[in-house]
């Protein structure tokens, strides 16, 4: 057998405090994806299923220790796979509008959950994915995958949601991730597990002072800043890296992009269904 090997070394940033570091491997047509503290991963992205994914060891069986496999593994290990297989996968989370998806991108901490989650209770909106989002272009269009797994929140920001009635009480989960809680995803049935693009917007947060700032990205900038939200399993792939380089082109040459500042305060959130309406619907900043 030969057994040749590289490697590919990544950061992903999780919360202000922390990330997850992870080290890949690749062992023939397979990956050892470690991310310490015990927990690591043979992935073979050729299968599917539950063939696709091996836990190697952990860090103990308690229940706590099952949660963060199962974070791992949902939304750190299949969104590498589905990267490997041909989608460009966001650090995202997205909502659902007059069945097309609006892209939430932005670094740790910045609010990307807290924000989908505060729009889905706008009547006309829908958590559509949280912690990433896979795109697939299919004859020229840019399509989405509905992603039903749970949402992550920073504790104080579900608590604030909570108090404000954005969320209901009763999702003030005792589950927790790192230092963010796990609130169930959303129960609502889809009409459908795909939607079109509409746009991507990176976000992040400003003073509770300032005012909401939305600007779109001419296309190159555009692509500098969502190529560093994306998930890959194998960056030492010419042929992977080149297809993502191709399909990133022309998606910031078709689906707009922006860059948002908004608030980190209840009161904006309240508004900001309604101006990102006016700005996305309504075509001010088309």
């Amino acid at each position: 057998m030969n057994n040749s090997y590289h490697s590919a070394h990544i950061r992903h940033q999780y919360t202000s405090t922390g990330s997850w570091d992870y080290t890949i491997l690749q062992i023939n047509e397979c990956y050892n994806v470690d991310f310490g503290d015990g927990y690591k991963f043979l992935v073979n992205p050729r299968t599917t299923g539950q063939n696709a994914v091996k836990l190697l060891s952990s860090s103990s069986h308690c229940k706590i220790d099952c949660d963060i496999q199962d974070h791992l593994i949902n939304n750190q290990v299949t969104p590498m796979i589905r990267a490997w297989n041909g989608s460009l996968v966001f650090h995202a989370s997205a909502i659902s509008k007059d069945n097309t998806c609006w892209g939430f991108i932005g670094n740790s901490g910045a609010g990307k959950s807290t924000l989908a989650k505060s729009l889905s209770f706008h009547p006309s909106m829908h958590l559509w994915a949280d912690d990433w989002l896979e795109v697939r272009e299919q004859a020229g269009q840019f399509t989405t995958e509905f992603n039903p797994f749970a949402t992550r929140l920073e504790s104080t920001h579900a608590q604030a949601l909570a108090i404000a009635e954005l969320i209901n009480s009763h999702e003030d989960s005792n589950r927790s991730i790192g230092d963010k809680l796990l609130i169930d995803g959303p129960s609502q049935k889809m009409f459908s597990d795909k939607q079109p693009l509409q746009f991507l917007c990176e976000i992040s947060p400003c003073p509770a002072s300032e005012t909401v700032s939305i600007e779109r990205l001419k296309p190159s900038d555009a692509f500098q800043r969502v190529s560093q939200h994306l998930y890959r399993l194998d960056t030492t792939n010419p042929l992977h890296m080149q297809r993502e380089f191709n399909q990133l082109t022309q998606l910031v040459k078709k689906i707009p992009v922006y860059q948002m500042s908004y608030p980190h305060s209840l009161e904006k959130l309240r508004d900001l269904p309604e101006i990102l309406i006016d700005s996305f619907v309504n075509c001010e900043l088309c």
